[in-house]
C-alpha cells in the first residue's frame, strides 16, 4: 500500500506543467479549428444578407402593388431600384413621381444591378404596366425578383 502511495506521488511531482509539444498541437488543432469555420460562417453570413435583401425587394413590390390596388393617393405605385436604395413612389413613372410620397428603404453594401430597376402598378387593379425582372446582385450572388403580366411577385435563382 505504501509503495502505491510513493509511486502515485513521484509520477505526480514529476509533472509539473504541460510540454511544449502539447502546447503546439493545442495551437495547431485551433487554426485548423478557425481555417474550417470562418470561411464557412462568412459564406453564411453572406447568404442570410442577399435573403434578407431579396425579401426586403419582394415585400416592397407587393407594399406597392397594395398600395395601388388601395388607391391611396389615387396614383399609380411603383418601386424604383437604385444602387444603394430602393424607393416606393407614388407616380406613372419614377421620373414624373411625387417625391414628396417617396419611401426609402437603404442598402449596405450597395447592390450591382442588371436588367429592369423599375416596376410600376396600376391604380385599382394592381396589375404591373409590364412584367419585370429585377436583377440584382450583392457580393457575387445574384438574384431576380420577377413580377408577371398578372402581377405574381416571385423569386427565381
Amino acid at each position: 500500500m505504501n509503495l502505491h502511495k510513493a509511486f502515485l506521488s513521484k509520477s505526480y511531482k514529476e509533472q509539473r506543467g504541460t510540454t511544449l509539444l502539447e502546447l503546439m498541437l493545442v495551437v495547431l488543432l485551433l487554426g485548423v479549428l478557425l481555417s474550417v469555420t470562418v470561411p464557412i460562417s462568412f459564406r453564411f453570413y453572406n447568404t442570410q444578407r442577399q435573403t434578407e435583401v431579396v425579401h426586403t425587394v419582394q415585400n416592397t413590390v407587393r407594399m406597392a402593388q397594395l398600395k395601388a390596388q388601395y388607391d391611396i393617393h389615387d396614383s399609380a405605385v411603383g418601386v424604383k431600384l437604385l444602387p444603394s436604395q430602393i424607393v416606393l413612389f407614388q407616380g406613372n413613372s419614377y421620373a414624373l413621381r411625387t417625391a414628396s410620397l417617396d419611401e426609402v428603404i437603404q442598402f449596405d453594401p450597395p447592390l450591382s444591378l442588371s436588367g429592369d430597376d423599375e416596376v410600376v402598378f396600376a391604380r385599382i387593379s394592381g396589375i404591373p404596366i409590364a412584367a419585370v425582372a429585377l436583377s440584382f446582385a450583392q457580393q457575387s450572388s445574384t438574384s431576380t425578383v420577377v413580377v408577371s403580366a398578372l402581377g405574381l411577385v416571385d423569386k427565381q435563382n
